[in-house]
């Protein structure tokens, strides 16, 4: 496969190991209150929890004492920039695995038609020992490994979650530098002009994070996947934690849509895919574009228009409510990966959770395949998928050994949680901020989607390092038929 697309994109920022850039989205448009299970799981109507003036100021009190280094001046890089970066990742990108690939990152912004809007896209390229990226004035532009511009806002996650006013203050937000795995070098050109994507890469990788995610979330994927030959692009959705100027385009229940929203996620995946392939939606291009997220990035990757080669859902899934038997979605390879031990999107029927009563991931994939002719799919635990790689309709769970399939009995603490798929790199940095805040939001009852799970079992890396090489397998050979 030939690949000789180039990329004109917009200035773009130094980026080094002291160098925090905000990487925020230009141009972004107010934000008013929303509500997160609509685009996280499906259409389940919820009961919006104003917060009380006492609780919010408990709230910000709680993050002051998580924050309070950061405010008098202490380096903000804080102990999540100088953990090391999964093993697994860096055995690859070394070369330890025998693979050819180094990787270099460049943060560039698309516009969105008709409105304006410049949206924040993390782009990871297979590069050629020899063969620098250039800005086209034939200097070198690149660093060695760094830091990814990764921020968590507050202010964001309080508006979301408990419906604080539009004033709700962001000097609690912090820059949470994420460190690059050995072997990325950063694009750091002063300049702009047109970056060349490899002739030689697979394809194009779409990556989509999770409601209160950022592009940063699918992080060990995207650098595996750079390095086994794809282009990888990671757009930021107006739910990112990272910008608190951004508001989904849906309306909270009861109320009217906003008045002025950000740009929806199908508007953005289309602006992303057609900055590095402008031909792909009119079924003319040669290059091979596959997709996948987590969480409501599922929901994204099932629903987003598109021939896509290849999709993959983690932790949620929710197609279209009709879907054409000759739609890509139904033809094309699809790879579904559910936990039992999913606080949030529950792999079985749940009576009672954050969200509401739910049917399960296990139903909704039945009914889905059923609904398309009967088709067959493969339900496999992880290490039958990996003697299973060649299936092109997959769903992988995450089970106990003749478990009841009652989400509501089993004690399902043993398995990945709903962010253990997410890398330990943005999960170790939410729970850097956020651990003075669970238990106030506890007493909230507000949602914590899993985090207090994850802080007791940091398992992202154990569960990342057998999942992602198989992924990365999969939607290579769903690239290569």
């Amino acid at each position: 496969m030939t690949m000789s697309t180039m990329l004109t994109h917009a200035r773009v920022a130094p980026i080094t190991a002291v160098h925090r850039a905000r990487g925020r989205a230009g141009t972004a448009r107010r934000l008013s209150p929303t509500l997160a299970s609509e685009e996280a799981r499906g259409k389940i109507d919820v009961e919006v929890r104003k917060m009380p003036r006492r609780a919010a100021l408990a709230l910000s009190a709680s993050a002051s004492l998580a924050t309070g280094a950061a405010a008098f001046g202490v380096s903000a890089a804080s102990a999540t920039g100088e953990l090391t970066t999964p093993k697994f990742v860096n055995k690859l990108v070394d070369g330890g695995l025998g693979t050819r690939n180094r990787v270099v990152f460049h943060d560039i912004q698309v516009s969105i038609p008709g409105s304006g809007q410049r949206v924040p896209v993390a782009t990871w390229c297979p590069g050629e020992r020899d063969s620098p990226f250039s800005d086209g004035d034939g200097a070198d532009d690149e660093t060695p490994a760094a830091y990814y511009p990764h921020q968590i806002s507050i202010a964001k996650i309080a508006r979301v979650l408990l419906n604080t006013p539009e004033t709700t203050p962001t000097w609690l937000d912090r820059q949470m530098p994420l460190r690059a795995s050995a072997g990325v070098s950063f694009l750091v050109s002063a300049g702009s002009g047109a970056v060349a994507v490899p002739a030689t890469a697979k394809g194009v990788a779409v990556l989509c994070h999770g409601y209160l995610g950022s592009r940063f979330d699918l992080l060990d994927l995207a650098e595996f996947l750079a390095q086994e030959g794809f282009v990888v692009i990671a757009p930021e959705f107006a739910e990112s934690l990272a910008d608190p100027a951004t508001t989904p385009a849906y309306a909270r229940p009861g109320k009217p849509p906003p008045a002025n929203p950000s740009a929806t996620r199908d508007e953005i995946v289309k602006a992303a895919v057609r900055a590095f392939v402008p031909n792909f939606y009119d079924g003319t291009s040669q290059v091979k574009v596959v997709i996948a997220g987590q969480s409501a990035g599922a929901s994204t990757a099932t629903s987003s228009p598109g021939d896509f080669a290849a999709r993959v859902a983690i932790t949620g899934f929710r197609p279209p409510e009709v879907v054409d038997r000759d739609s890509s979605l139904a033809r094309n390879p699809l790879l579904i990966v559910a936990s039992a031990g999913d606080g949030v999107i529950s792999l079985y029927p749940k009576e009672k959770s954050a969200f509401g009563p739910y049917e399960g991931i296990e139903i909704g994939v039945a009914k889905f395949f059923a609904a398309n002719g009967g088709t067959k799919y493969g339900k496999y635990d992880l290490e039958q998928f990996a003697s299973r790689i060649d299936e092109a309709k997959v769903f992988v769970t995450y089970e106990l050994p003749g478990g009841s399939g009652n989400a509501d009995t089993e004690n399902t603490s043993s398995l990945p949680c709903h962010i253990s798929f997410l890398s330990s790199r943005t999960n170790d940095a939410m729970v850097e901020v956020l651990s003075p805040l669970l238990p106030v939001a506890r007493l909230l009852g507000v949602p914590v989607l899993d985090f207090d799970k994850y802080q007791l079992t940091k398992d992202s890396d154990a569960v990342n390092g057998a999942l992602v090489p198989l992924i990365a397998k999969w939607l290579t050979q769903a690239v290569d038929v």
